[in-house]
C-alpha cells in the first residue's frame, strides 16, 4: 500500500463561495484510495465551512496515520509515547518537508501511528495522551486558540466541554482526565443496565 503525505493548509476565506479548497477535491477525486494519509497541522485545521480537516478526512473513511507539525522532534515524541505502552498501537518518528501550503520547505516531525490490534487500542486514550505528551514537550508552542466574542473555544466544541481543554491547561497528568471520564462511562453502563431490553 503507497503512503500519501499531504499539507492541508485551509482556512476560512480560502475563496469566494463555490470554491472548492484542495482537500475536498483530494477527497471527491479518489486520490487517497487504497492510501495512507499523514495530517500536517495548520493555522487553523479548518476548510472555509469551518469542518475540520481531521473531520473531513474521518467523514469520507479515510485513516489519519501520523500527525506532523514543524515545531515537532519526531524521535522525542514516539519516544514519550512508547514508554506509556498503550494497548494496540505502536509510534515510529516520521518527517515531512511540505510542498506548498503555510509551512512549505519546512521540515515537520511527527509520529506515525500503527494500529496492530483493533480490538485493543482505545482511541480516546490514544488521542488523550498525544496532546498531553506535545503539551509537556513542547510547552511554548502548546496553546489553543482564542475564544469567540460569546466565550466558547473551539477546541471545547470538539471536546464535547472545557474539561480537557483545562485539564491541560492545569498542567494535570493525563490519568486524571481519563479517571474521571472512565468514572462517568462506568456509572452510565450501571444506568442504562435497567432499559436493557437483552443481556
Amino acid at each position: 500500500m503507497a503512503n500519501t503525505l499531504v499539507n492541508f493548509a485551509c482556512s476560512p476565506g480560502d475563496g469566494p463561495v463555490g470554491v472548492t479548497v484542495g482537500l475536498e477535491v483530494m477527497l471527491r477525486e479518489g486520490l487517497f484510495k487504497d492510501r495512507s494519509v499523514g495530517l500536517l497541522t495548520n493555522h487553523t485545521g479548518l476548510n472555509r465551512d469551518l469542518v475540520s480537516n481531521v473531520d473531513l478526512m474521518l467523514n469520507a473513511g479515510y485513516r489519519i496515520k501520523a500527525l506532523f507539525s514543524p515545531w515537532v522532534d519526531g524521535y522525542a515524541l514516539a519516544s514519550r509515547l512508547k514508554e506509556l505502552n498503550l494497548p494496540g498501537v505502536l509510534f515510529r518518528p516520521v518527517y515531512f518537508r511540505p510542498a506548498f501550503g503555510k509551512w512549505s520547505g519546512e521540515v515537520a516531525g511527527g509520529v506515525a501511528i500503527h494500529v496492530v490490534s483493533a480490538k485493543e487500542v482505545r482511541p480516546v486514550e490514544l488521542g488523550v495522551q498525544m496532546l498531553f505528551a506535545l503539551r509537556d514537550l513542547y510547552p511554548e508552542h502548546f496553546q489553543f486558540r482564542p475564544p469567540s466574542a460569546n466565550g466558547t473555544y473551539f477546541f471545547d466544541l470538539l471536546a464535547g466541554g472545557p474539561d480537557l481543554r483545562e485539564s491541560l491547561q492545569n498542567g494535570d497528568p493525563p490519568d486524571k482526565i481519563l479517571g474521571e471520564w472512565d468514572g462517568h462511562a462506568r456509572a452510565f453502563v450501571e444506568r442504562r443496565r435497567r432499559y436493557l431490553i437483552y443481556d
